[in-house]
């Protein structure tokens, strides 16, 4: 309505539509959303999760038994680079790095990984692929299994 009656030529409607949801959105439970939906529509569309709403993501996934924690983490972490990817087309920066961002967007959710329990391939794979935990990291983490003090002081923003 407001874009029919609008004059201006600079008129964006999904502005308009955030600010109209602006006193809703506190109220939505974006970790409770599937990752489908949160992919394909609550970021394609701009809105932006905070790095505890992504940890509340990961962390309901894994009371749910999903799948598994690789597949956990690997969704949580696809989920914060298609969000760096869309802040990235929306506010472009000359010196915009991806891995830093999503580092940045994962901060509450690494801490909370127990990368002692996980494959040591998908480790190696996908963690240091990904700049999650550097090789070093990879490598030391099966010395250490068990030991759940080593598991959260292991991730450093790379």
């Amino acid at each position: 309505m407001k874009q029919g009656a609008a004059d201006d030529d600079n008129f964006n409607i999904l502005d308009a539509i955030k600010t109209e949801l602006d006193g809703i959105i506190p109220n939505l439970k974006f970790s409770e959303m599937s990752f489908e939906f949160l992919t394909n529509f609550v970021v394609e569309k701009g809105f932006v999760l905070s790095p505890t709403e992504l940890r509340q993501f990961f962390c309901i996934r894994i009371k749910n038994c999903f799948k598994s924690l690789e597949d956990d983490i690997k969704v949580t972490y696809e989920l914060a680079e298609k969000q760096a990817l869309k802040k990235q087309e929306m506010f472009p920066e000359e010196n915009f790095n991806l891995r830093d961002e999503i580092n940045a967007l994962l901060v509450d959710v690494i801490p909370r990984v127990k990368f002692s329990i996980i494959d040591n391939t998908f480790l190696t794979d996908f963690g240091v692929a990904n700049g999650i935990i550097s090789e070093e990291q990879a490598d030391h983490i099966f010395d250490t299994r068990g030991n759940e003090k080593f598991v959260v002081p292991i991730y450093t923003l790379l």
